[in-house]
């Protein structure tokens, strides 16, 4: 399991970001190692599901993380994670990336036009 924050970086989150991008081309490397097997490696980048682990998690310093939305409603459904996560399972596909069409509109922008979309992230924080 890794985390659309494994695909740019973001202040605050440096090593979580580095982490999650390693472990991407870690498991990248490993499916191809054993692409002559039967086994199948699968990579999931969710973006942020809807629970309530940011109100309950701590920053560097070991304080509470504040939240935009400490009540949890902000996000993709665990339900709909889990229905797309088990249809990944079932196909060829590496990498799943599970993100609102805002989300994947900044992944696109990110890739196409950077500038663009750190003017936008910097706004948002």
């Amino acid at each position: 399991m890794s985390s659309i924050a494994g695909l740019f970086g973001q202040s605050h989150l440096a090593a979580y970001s580095a982490s999650k991008a390693a472990l991407t081309v870690y498991m990248e490397s490993l499916k191809e190692e054993v692409h002559m097997s039967p086994i199948r490696v699968h990579v999931v980048s969710p973006c942020v599901i809807r629970t309530r682990i940011m109100s309950r998690g701590l920053n560097a310093e070991g304080e509470l993380m504040r939240n935009r939305d400490p009540s949890g409603r902000s996000g993709i459904l665990p339900a709909d994670a889990a229905s797309q996560i088990q249809r990944l399972c079932n196909s060829r596909q590496f990498h799943l990336i599970i993100a609102s069409p805002a989300e994947r509109l900044g992944l696109f922008l990110h890739k196409h036009c950077p500038r663009l979309f750190y003017f936008l992230l910097r706004r948002k924080s």
